[in-house]
């Protein structure tokens, strides 16, 4: 009878895990999405600004040893999510009301900057400690099957509320542009309120938080790993050249490429599809060709899209769809085995050390690529073009983007064959799965067709 109950409690606070998930994904689709962007760039934000409004999340990772180091000291989870999600979501009502303040335009650019640089301080020791009582709390028989279910549902709000806000801004326009702020923002803060309170009833971890937290000695040991050393040179070098041209696709395509927001969204909605469908088979070929193949290759492959991106402009924007579907399908692989990597390669005892090594020293490096990025955007003006029509500075600092991600990926063969790598047969069963066998199956529906016929 007891089994019964505690069967019951756990799928009640499971079901409230889910709930707030849910609500937590639709305030986040909101306030880091293409309406945030479009944003700044109407109050005024150059090339330097907006490569800092799009790297701040990732200056702000090494703020996720706090609750780290919180937790190994016995605070409990439950203070930590209330006091962190509550400024991180609620803060959000700053932008709602930004258009409504008697306020110039680079008062309000300030504003904006100050509440997301804010924001995501509190939100990274919040992740931290979500993962922390995450794996606890979730037995781990189920831990598989009930994160999979979460993410589809959390990932099916995400979309619907970035879609929808952008769908309501366009619809609304610019002489409404401050009711239009207003219901996004204030929808995403309405979200994040209920979320934190979702959050101040969770369930408590079970078992004793306290452990020893000795910070520089497990780094220390983390870094005496010379295969982790490589790998984390790697993806320092893959992280700067994401972070010089990632944050100005968005300006590039609502400025140069004249999209509206919900058009935008509708590409990021094919690039998730992209990589929910194609999550499972890039997980089979990680296991079996192993993570230096798939790093490699995949890391050479996404260096091409920025090349695609710089390539496009008024009238010539077709482009940008074939590659949201290939950009998915090649991103599922590639953030699959950047977080797999680390787990593997570090031993049980330096494994957390190794993670934060790797999230602090990755956001790290793109925040110092989005700030060269927008530097040399800036030199030239966003839009503007050097020579002869191309490239405008967005489009620079995409051929920079893809030739050095080329190049940093290559850096993963550094990494000690005892990884594994099978490049050449990756590669040959890349060709196998995404030719040879579509090939086939249209000739053998053509055949049919004509033998009906």
């Amino acid at each position: 009878m007891n089994v019964e109950l505690d069967r019951g409690q756990l799928k009640r606070d499971l079901d409230l895990c889910t709930w707030e998930g849910c609500l937590a994904q639709f305030h986040l689709s909101i306030v880091t999405g293409v309406v945030l962007t479009g944003f700044a760039i109407k109050l005024g934000a150059d090339e330097l600004l907006l490569g800092l409004l799009g790297s701040l999340p990732f200056l702000f990772r090494p703020l996720q040893l706090v609750s780290a180091y919180l937790i190994s000291r016995g605070v409990r989870h439950r203070p930590i999510f209330i006091w962190t999600s509550a400024v991180h979501r609620i803060l959000w009502v700053v932008p709602a009301v930004l258009l409504l303040l008697p306020l110039d335009s680079d008062s309000r650019l300030m504003l904006l900057l100050f509440t997301a640089a804010v924001s995501y301080a509190f939100a990274a020791p919040l992740d931290n400690a979500w993962v922390s009582w995450s794996a606890d709390f979730v037995p781990v028989t189920i831990r598989g099957r009930y994160f999979g279910t979460r993410n589809i549902f959390t990932g099916a709000t995400g979309l619907a509320a970035g879609l929808g806000a952008a769908g309501l801004v366009d619809l609304l326009g610019e002489g409404d542009l401050a009711i239009g702020h207003l219901i996004v923002f204030g929808a995403a803060v309405v979200a994040g309120t209920v979320s934190v309170y979702l959050l101040s009833i969770y369930p408590p971890s079970p078992g004793e938080n306290r452990t020893e937290f000795n910070i520089f000695q497990g780094l220390r040991d983390a870094v005496g790993n010379d295969n982790l050393r490589r790998f984390l040179f790697a993806v320092v070098c893959w992280n700067f050249a994401l972070g010089v041209g990632g944050p100005f696709f968005l300006p590039h395509a609502l400025n140069y490429l004249r999209f509206s927001y919900t058009t935008i969204q509708v590409y990021g909605v094919i690039v998730t599809v992209a990589v929910l469908v194609t999550n499972r088979f890039w997980g089979r070929a990680l296991d079996r060709f192993g993570a230096r193949a798939v790093l490699a290759t995949c890391g050479v492959v996404l260096g091409l899209f920025p090349l695609v991106w710089s390539t496009t402009g008024p009238g010539f924007s077709w482009p940008v769809w074939p590659e949201a579907v290939l950009s998915g399908a090649f991103w599922s692989a590639m953030n699959l085995a950047v977080f797999a990597t680390p787990l593997a390669i570090a031993t049980k005892k330096s494994r957390p050390y190794a993670i934060a090594l790797v999230a602090v020293f990755s956001g790290l490096a793109y925040f110092g690529g989005s700030m060269t990025g927008g530097a040399v955007a800036k030199v030239i003006g966003g839009t503007v073009p050097l020579a002869g029509g191309w490239p405008t500075g967005y489009q620079l600092v995409f051929v920079i983007s893809g030739v050095l991600r080329v190049a940093s990926a290559l850096l993963f063969l550094r990494m000690s064959k005892r990884t594994e790598s099978y490049v050449q047969p990756l590669v040959s069963h890349l060709g196998e799965t995404g030719f040879k066998r579509p090939v086939h199956w249209l000739r053998g529906l053509f055949r049919q067709n004509s033998q009906r016929g």
